[in-house]
């Protein structure tokens, strides 16, 4: 198997019109050697025939939730590195070249990529995610025009799940995603974990994707998502004790009249609890990091269950 090869993921989160169009361009762009993977909550009757072209997988709960389609397509991704691409973007011809590229630093553990609406193909809708206070999510480059300097040289902690490359290790080492937390935080929850593993995230600007779904993907990134946030801070191994989430919440609440969202996100973030760091999460990234070899491979096989906990270097909350 190529070293180089990829496990393209569609799950199937959506209308089936946004999904038909992104898996014909996932179809027409697919590099050789190539896994495509379609997760769908059980209910998609393949009405193309693809079975010998695609494997189709989907939770025995036939939840349709991201965490869990996900989860299932990362159990079956046998390539070195995945594309996830989610219904209602479309690939570009040629996308894969630039992204091996960037893999052959063992430094790098994600790429991200710009995704520009197909009515404003120099406007970027986004750019990849980042976290602020309290692990809010972010998304990188909104509404920068991408042949300006400035969108050429962002800096995103991670790529998002509309349009995100990763070394598949990675994504078994994060997994399971947790389905405790809001889809659309995941790849803020993955970035983090990436991070803490000192793999880095690669900008870049070239491979554009496009997308038909741009007010989707701006308005899922305004909902509130405290409670995400303050369960991130647990399993990061992050400060979450009261006077951290009250810190955060009071924040929060005084922004409410200014930025919309804000009371909900506050009160989320104070009913998600105080809890406990995730220790079982913790030591799984700490085995990793030391199982990190020469070609920036990661592997979870043998690896002890001693409590220990790591924390970011990177990042605080």
């Amino acid at each position: 198997m190529d070293r180089n090869s990829f496990s393209i993921v569609i799950p199937i989160v959506g209308n089936e019109q946004t999904f038909d169009d992104t898996l014909a361009s996932v179809l027409r762009s697919q590099p050789a050697d190539s896994q495509i993977i379609v997760a769908h909550d059980g209910s998609y009757s393949d009405p193309y025939d693809l079975r010998r072209e695609v494997t189709f997988v989907h939770p025995e709960s036939g939840s349709n939730d991201v965490a869990s389609l996900l989860n299932e397509a990362i159990m079956v991704a046998d390539r070195p590195l995945t594309a996830i691409v989610r219904p209602g973007v479309k690939v570009p011809e040629g996308w894969s070249d630039a992204v091996t590229s960037a893999f052959k630093e063992t430094s790098v553990g994600s790429v991200a990529v710009p995704i520009t609406s197909e009515d404003s193909p120099d406007r970027i809708v986004t750019g990849g995610v980042n976290v602020g206070a309290g692990l809010n999510r972010k998304l990188v480059g909104v509404r920068q025009r991408l042949s300006k300097r400035s969108a050429q040289r962002l800096e995103p902690l991670g790529p998002t799940l509309w349009a995100g490359f990763y070394r598949t290790s990675l994504l078994q080492t994060v997994a399971p995603l947790c389905d405790q937390m809001d889809g659309f935080y995941l790849d803020a929850d993955i970035a983090l974990a990436a991070d803490g593993l000192e793999l880095d995230c690669r900008w870049l600007p070239d491979v554009v994707v496009t997308t038909d779904v741009a007010d989707a993907i701006q308005s899922e990134a305004r909902k509130p998502h405290g409670r995400s946030a303050q369960r991130a801070t647990r399993r990061h191994g992050l400060n979450s004790g009261i006077a951290n989430r009250l810190l955060h919440a009071s924040m929060e609440l005084l922004l409410a009249p200014l930025k919309p969202g804000s009371f909900q996100h506050a009160v989320g973030r104070l009913l998600a609890g105080h809890g406990r760091v995730d220790t079982e999460f913790q030591n799984r990234l700490l085995d990793a990091r030391d199982m990190i070899d020469a070609s920036a491979t990661v592997s979870l096989a043998d690896a002890p269950t001693a409590p220990k906990v790591v924390h970011s270097k990177r990042r605080a909350a």
